[in-house]
């Protein structure tokens, strides 16, 4: 299981680790409330994010294994911001003809337009046109990775699994 594991994706396997973590640590908060304040009611709500969290990772781990994801790099060609904080929103994404639109979940300090970024996204994921069909916005995706620098690498671009 592990060997499998290691052969993941960078980002794919942070994705998993941080889910496990999460999931561990909202069981652990459920045995605490469980066990010091003895409430059920109080309990029950880490119980749910818990179970939501460590099935959420094991599906994810299920398809990676798999190889039931898809992966799309391009060049970043356009960053939306927030007005007040300037903090990016969404990230155009280059490749090939099409321009792929994803919203961002993190805070990205460090991405420039030119930047080259790896889309990690899973089979089933809809994938719905904006426009005329050039333009396609996606919302459910794994994880992305950005590799920095222009668009070098020949074996990166277009790469699916």
């Amino acid at each position: 299981m592990s060997k499998k594991f290691k052969l993941f994706p960078a980002p794919l396997r942070t994705q998993l680790a941080i889910r496990f973590l999460l999931g561990i640590a909202f069981f652990a908060g459920f045995l605490c409330i469980l066990i010091f304040i003895r409430d059920l009611i109080l309990s029950f709500p880490c119980l749910v994010v818990s179970v939501f969290l460590l099935v959420n990772c094991y599906v994810i781990y299920y398809r990676a294994a798999r190889n039931k994801y898809i992966a799309v790099s391009g060049v970043c060609a356009d960053i939306e911001r927030t007005h007040i904080r300037k903090q990016v929103k969404y990230i155009y994404l280059q490749a090939g003809e099409m321009t792929v639109r994803f919203p961002v979940r993190k805070r990205i300090k460090r991405l420039v337009v030119g930047d080259v970024i790896t889309l990690y996204l899973p089979e089933s994921a809809r994938i719905y046109e904006k426009g005329k069909g050039e333009d396609l916005v996606v919302f459910d995706y794994y994880a992305f990775e950005i590799n920095g620098g222009e668009k070098n690498d020949a074996g990166k671009s277009g790469q699916k699994n």
